[in-house]
């Protein structure tokens, strides 16, 4: 990505320890991505690397154009990069068939709605009931 920066914040920053000890749940390995307009081809994205690890909070803050929508997509399985690897918790989604890639991004979007609920909907509630 060009001029692209990941802003990290979690409640518990992970030590040098602790990532070793629990991979990335999330690892976007020397990702490329390329469209073609007309005869010129555009580098979206080059070698690009990403690693989210449990408990972590990520911000993509990028200018316009630099490729942030495309790294979402291919982190979220609905794009395939045209070099590189996805791995969701230490599997090369390259590897799975369709319905494997369904199941996991029917099951991250199943944890994603609860943790909204948990985070947003739940406090507002209870604010709500004193």
């Amino acid at each position: 990505m060009n001029d692209a920066s990941v802003h990290e914040e979690t409640s518990v920053e992970p030590t040098a320890e602790t990532r070793a000890e629990h991979p990335p749940i999330l690892f976007l390995h020397g990702i490329d991505r390329h469209y073609r307009q007309g005869d010129v081809t555009l580098d979206i994205l080059k070698n690009a690397e990403l690693a989210i690890w449990p408990g972590q909070s990520v911000a993509l803050v990028a200018p316009s154009g630099a490729g942030k929508s495309t790294l979402l997509h291919i982190a979220g399985l609905l794009e395939h990069p045209d070099a590189g690897e996805v791995y969701l918790d230490q599997v090369a989604t390259s590897r799975l068939s369709d319905a494997e890639v369904d199941a996991r991004r029917a099951a991250a979007d199943d944890a994603c709605r609860a943790r909204f609920s948990e985070a947003v909907i739940g406090p507002q509630l209870l604010r709500a009931l004193r």
